[in-house]
């Protein structure tokens, strides 16, 4: 990823070029930078928000939930 990264680029010229080519034989290699790159940047602000919002009470209640019985866990140790 850093060699990517550094020479993003060189390999960007040369992904198009090569994405031409590859997309008619469908190959593997060129599609994985792709779906590095653009898939984890898009969806992941999509996600992260519609993710926070739906959960926040589920998430409350468990964490509370969790945190109760830690606390019971912690103090019984003790």
């Amino acid at each position: 990823t850093e060699i990517a990264k550094t020479h993003a680029s060189a390999e960007e010229l040369n992904f198009l070029r090569i994405a031409n080519s590859d997309t008619q034989k469908k190959n593997i290699e060129p599609q994985k930078p792709r779906k590095i790159f653009k898939g984890p940047k898009q969806p992941n602000p999509l996600s992260c928000k519609k993710k926070k919002k739906k959960p926040l009470p589920s998430l409350l209640k468990t964490q509370t939930n969790k945190k109760e019985l830690s606390s019971d866990d912690f103090v019984e140790s003790k």
